[in-house]
C-alpha cells in the first residue's frame, strides 16, 4: 500500500469497528436483568409494627404523649394531625391541623402484618406517629378539637420492626455481595476476553502492536476501536499488518480503515474514542503521585514496564485507595490535555481462565449459548 507523500512527517492509525464477539441470548440477558432488579428492589428495606389495638387507655395517651409522639387522627371523611396536645381526665384535646407530606405517607397500613414497609427518608416521621380512629366527625372542622379517649375504637402505635428489618439488611448485604461477585466476575472475563491482536510485519516477521476492542464481550458493547502504529518508519513505502485471534475464537469486524495523519514534526498525534484528533507534544511528568496521602510512586508511573498498581489499602474499610496525580500549571495555561499510557493486567485473564475451568466440559455449550 502505498503512502501519500508530503513534506510533513506521517502517523498511522487503524480504525476497526467490531459488531460481535460473543453472542448471547436475548432471553438470558432479559432473565439477568430481571433478577437484578426485583434483587435490588428487595434491599436493605425498612419495616415497622402498627402494634393495633381496639382502645387505649388514659395512662397509655400520657405516656405517648411525654414521648413527643405525632398524633394522627382518622375521622370518618377526613385524616387530620393533632397538636398542641393536651391530656386531661379522660379526654384528649388540640389543634387540629393538614397533614405535612412526610406524616402522609403510611396512613394505611394492614394492621395484621407486622413487616408494613416505610421508606427510608419517611423513616424517622414515621415512626413518632400514633394513629386514632373514630367515627365521630370533628363538628363544624373546627380547628379546635376534644374528645373522650374512649371514643377512638382503633389506636396504632407505630414502632420499627427491629427484627424483620435486621434480618432484610443480613440478606440484602449477603445477595449484594453474592451479585458483586458474579457481577465482578462477568466484568473480569469481559475485559480479559481474547481480544483481537494487531502485528505488523518487520521484514517478513509479524510483531506484536496491541489488542483492540477490550471488554467488547457482545453486541451491545460494539464500539470502534483506534490503534496508532507507531512502530512504522516514517519513510516506509508500503507495509502489511494482521488481525489475529486464538484457536477457534470468532470475532466480528465491520470495517478497517487505514488513516493517515499530517502533522508538524516533533509533534505525536492520538484519537479519543469518539475519533477525534488531538496533537501534543513536550509532554511533562506530574510533581508527584500520591497514594495514601503521603507515599510516592512517581517513578513507578514513570516507567513503561510491567508493573501495576492495585489500588489496594488495607487501613481503609473498603480496601479501595487513590492514585492523585500533581502537576504543575504553568502561568497563563488554562488549558491542558492527560495522557495515560495504561492496559489491563494479565490477571485478568488468569481469573477468566480459572472461570472457564469452572465449567468443565460443558463450556463450549455454554459458549454457543
Amino acid at each position: 500500500m502505498k503512502s501519500i507523500h508530503s513534506k510533513q512527517p506521517v502517523t498511522s492509525i487503524v480504525s476497526l469497528l467490531p459488531f460481535l464477539l460473543i453472542f448471547l441470548r436475548r432471553k438470558v440477558i432479559y432473565v439477568c436483568i430481571l433478577l437484578a432488579v426485583i434483587s435490588l428492589s428487595s434491599c436493605f428495606r425498612d419495616f415497622y409494627r402498627t402494634n393495633t389495638k381496639s382502645s387505649i387507655g388514659h395512662s397509655a395517651m400520657t405516656n405517648l404523649k411525654s414521648t413527643k409522639k405525632y398524633f394522627i387522627i382518622h375521622f370518618p371523611n377526613i385524616i387530620k394531625g393533632l397538636e398542641q396536645v393536651s391530656v386531661s381526665g379522660d379526654s384528649i384535646s388540640g389543634k387540629l391541623v393538614a397533614l405535612t407530606p412526610e406524616h402522609s405517607k403510611n396512613l394505611y397500613p394492614n394492621p395484621q402484618d407486622n413487616k408494613n414497609r416505610v421508606k427510608a427518608k419517611y423513616k424517622k416521621s414515621a415512626l413518632m406517629e400514633v394513629h386514632l380512629y373514630t367515627n365521630i366527625a370533628p363538628k363544624n372542622n373546627d380547628s379546635m378539637y376534644s374528645a373522650l379517649v374512649s371514643s377512638f375504637n382503633r389506636a396504632d402505635v407505630y414502632e420499627l420492626n427491629k427484627s424483620a428489618t435486621t434480618s432484610n439488611h443480613i440478606l440484602s448485604a449477603v445477595g449484594i455481595g453474592v451479585s458483586a461477585f458474579f457481577v465482578g466476575t462477568f466484568i473480569a472475563a469481559a475485559i480479559a476476553c481474547n481480544c483481537p491482536q494487531v502485528y505488523i510485519s518487520d521484514n517478513g516477521n509479524y510483531n506484536f502492536a496491541s489488542g483492540l476492542y477490550s471488554g467488547a464481550f457482545y453486541s451491545t458493547l460494539e464500539r470502534k476501536d483506534y490503534l496508532p502504529l507507531t512502530s512504522l518508519p516514517g519513510n516506509a513505502q508500503d507495509f502489511s499488518f494482521k488481525i489475529s485471534n486464538v484457536k477457534n475464537e470468532e470475532q466480528f469486524i465491520n470495517q478497517v480503515q487505514l488513516v493517515q495523519v499530517n502533522h508538524v514534526k516533533g509533534t505525536n498525534v492520538l484519537q479519543d474514542r469518539y475519533g477525534r484528533l488531538f496533537s501534543y507534544e513536550n509532554t511533562a511528568p506530574p510533581l508527584s503521585a500520591l497514594i495514601n496521602t503521603n507515599v510516592d510512586i512517581k517513578n513507578m508511573v514513570l516507567q513503561k514496564d510491567g508493573k501495576y498498581y492495585s489500588f489496594e489499602d488495607s487501613r481503609n474499610k473498603y480496601g479501595f485507595s487513590d492514585l492523585i496525580l500533581k502537576f504543575n500549571n504553568p502561568s497563563g495555561i488554562d488549558k491542558a490535555k492527560l495522557i495515560i499510557h495504561a492496559r489491563n493486567s494479565y490477571w485478568g485473564g488468569v481469573l477468566h481462565k480459572k472461570f472457564i475451568n469452572l465449567f468443565g466440559d460443558s463450556f463450549e455449550t455454554w459458549k454457543e449459548k
